[in-house]
C-alpha cells in the first residue's frame, strides 16, 4: 500500500540513527525521545502518520523482550488495559483499555523476529497500522528500546 522508510539504530552503535542532541536526552537526561509527522500521501487524500518512540530502559535487551512478549500479563501491568489476550496459535493479541475519553479495542497480528517485535493491526482502532518494536544493546546494562510505527489515513 505505501512504503516507509524505518529509521533505526545501526549496527555500529547507538550513535548512529539518531541525533546528536536526542542521544544526548536518551542516554545522559533519560528522556523518552518522541517523534511524530504526517505527511500528504501525494495523488491522494490519505495522509501518512509515523512515529518513533525511543527510551533507554535496565535490562537486557533479552530480559526487555521476555518481559514485552508476555502479552496476555499487558492487563495487569498497564494501568489503561482492561484486556489483553493472546492467541498463540494465530499470533494475534486482543487488547482493550481506555484512557480518559478514549477507548481502545484492537486485534494485532504479531511476529517475533530475532531482533524486533513487529506488528500489524488487523481490526479495530487503528486498523492497517503497522510497525515494530526494536531493542538495542545501550551500555551499562541497558537497552535502548524504540517503538516505531505508521498508518495511512484522512
Amino acid at each position: 500500500m505505501f512504503s516507509v522508510l524505518w529509521v533505526f539504530f545501526g549496527i555500529g552503535g547507538l550513535e548512529q540513527g539518531i541525533s546528536p542532541r536526542d542521544f544526548k536526552e536518551l542516554t545522559q537526561n533519560k528522556e523518552v525521545v518522541v517523534h511524530a509527522k504526517v505527511d500528504d500521501l501525494k495523488g491522494t487524500k490519505s495522509q501518512l502518520f509515523v512515529f518513533r518512540a525511543t527510551m533507554l530502559v535496565r535490562g537486557s535487551p533479552r530480559l526487555c523482550r521476555n518481559a514485552l512478549t508476555r502479552y496476555d500479563l499487558y492487563a495487569q501491568v498497564i494501568p489503561f488495559v482492561e484486556k489483553a489476550q493472546f492467541d498463540p496459535w494465530e499470533k494475534v493479541l486482543e487488547i482493550k483499555g481506555q484512557v480518559l475519553s478514549l477507548h481502545l479495542h484492537s486485534f494485532v497480528q504479531i511476529e517475533e523476529k530475532p531482533e524486533t517485535i513487529e506488528f500489524q493491526i488487523l481490526r479495530g482502532n487503528f486498523q492497517g497500522m503497522t510497525g515494530k518494536v526494536a531493542f538495542h544493546e545501550g551500555g551499562r546494562g541497558e537497552t535502548a528500546l524504540s517503538f516505531e510505527g505508521a498508518s495511512t489515513g484522512r
